[in-house]
């Protein structure tokens, strides 16, 4: 893309976003006025903006017994209308990092700047301003018990700083955005009576009330079922698409990733490991951390003998195609599979096969020879590569 046209596309985008925000009936009309300008650009409005910036970020706490650093040098971009995934295991940092890009905790070191703007040098009012354009859910759902549904999802309406919505204002916009989740006949409900995936479907009405810029999601499917998890990503991603919202995931969980995030950036012990497009970093996890994610402990326990291993990288070809046996049939030579683990993202293989080659050399050659032709990325494995 040339600059000339990336700047317009920004430009483009800055004056939709600047335009006053709909009251009670405008959802609708923004949704469309997105998706036209979305359309008419040329589709994901992703990788073009810059919308927040982490700079040798750090975070350290003060314990008796001494500082504990949770957060060490983070350096991220996240890009305006794309979906974000931070991931790694329980202690690595990640919810520190979440409540830190919202200035919900404070960071020792570094910046946080949010459309370009350093929130740590705002005042403590601006500072609240900027985090009304970042909506945030939670594991716990933190719905008010004594609060219908509806009033749930009316409350950041009734305490938001940066539009005075009247009480018709925010129970039609409430009842728009339940609409949105599927829960308009859920409108009079308590948090006690509805399900969990309820539950977290009227978290994410009531984060996005006040229009933000920006969905912060605090590992938001942990405690759903695996078929609710699933309604929930279904949603985020319906909420990206239609109405230009970032989001951000973070989470422990790599099939979340798998399901809707553009870019994921894997963290560990404090620090960020690696980071990249999805596709990837799931076809050719770099790091250890990444590894362990991603393809899981089996690989450890892969045994090496004498004979040739290689590593069959799978990087986005179409998952229908039979790589190994058009090998086997072509060449004409058995081969062992020691390791696998692919996935089918969007269509595409994704992940990595480790198998031995024929103790023949002529054997191995040829099939070795077939993978260069066929242009099917491999490496040869030994035992520390693991």
């Amino acid at each position: 893309m040339t600059q000339k046209r990336s700047a317009r596309i920004a430009m483009g985008w800055k004056r939709i976003s600047s335009q006053k925000r709909p009251a009670a009936g405008g959802e609708a009309r923004e949704r469309a006025s997105f998706l036209e300008y979305r359309e008419m650009e040329g589709g994901n409005m992703a990788n073009e903006e810059t919308i927040i910036q982490l700079k040798g970020m750090g975070k350290e706490f003060k314990t008796a017994n001494g500082p504990v650093v949770a957060l060490n040098d983070i350096n991220l971009d996240i890009y305006r209308g794309e979906i974000f995934g931070i991931i790694g295991l329980s202690g690595a940092g990640k919810s520190t990092l979440v409540r830190c890009i919202n200035m919900l905790e404070v960071p020792t070191s570094g910046q946080v700047l949010f459309e370009g703007e350093n929130l740590a040098a705002m005042s403590e009012a601006e500072r609240r301003m900027a985090r009304q354009s970042m909506g945030m859910i939670f594991q716990q759902f933190n719905l008010l018990s004594q609060r219908t549904v509806l009033k749930n999802i009316c409350f950041p309406m009734e305490i938001a700083k940066n539009h005075s919505y009247t009480k018709a204002e925010a129970k039609n916009r409430a009842m728009e955005l339940l609409k949105l989740v599927g829960l308009e006949e859920r409108a009079g409900a308590y948090p006690a009576q509805l399900s969990g995936g309820q539950k977290q479907r009227v978290a994410i009405a009531r984060a996005i009330a006040t229009n933000p810029k920006v969905l912060l999601c605090d590992e938001a499917t942990s405690a759903l079922d695996p078929n609710t998890t699933k309604s929930i990503l279904q949603l985020l991603k319906q909420i990206n698409r239609e109405l230009g919202i970032t989001v951000i995931v973070i989470t422990h969980e790599m099939a979340v990733i798998e399901a809707i995030c553009d870019r994921v950036a894997i963290i560990d012990k404090s620090h960020i490991a690696e980071v990249g497009k999805v596709a990837e970093i799931f076809s050719e996890p770099k790091s250890k951390i990444g590894r362990q994610l991603i393809l899981g402990d089996a690989i450890t326990n892969v045994k090496i003998s004498h004979s040739r291993k290689i590593r069959i990288i799978f990087d986005g070809r179409e998952s229908m195609e039979p790589v190994l046996a058009n090998m086997i049939l072509a060449c004409k030579v058995p081969v062992n599979i020691m390791y696998a683990s692919t996935r089918d993202v969007g269509g595409k293989a994704m992940g990595q096969m480790i198998i031995q080659l024929p103790e023949d050399e002529a054997d191995a050659a040829r099939a070795l020879h077939y993978l260069k032709t066929v242009k099917i990325p491999f490496e040869e494995v030994r035992e520390n590569d693991l």
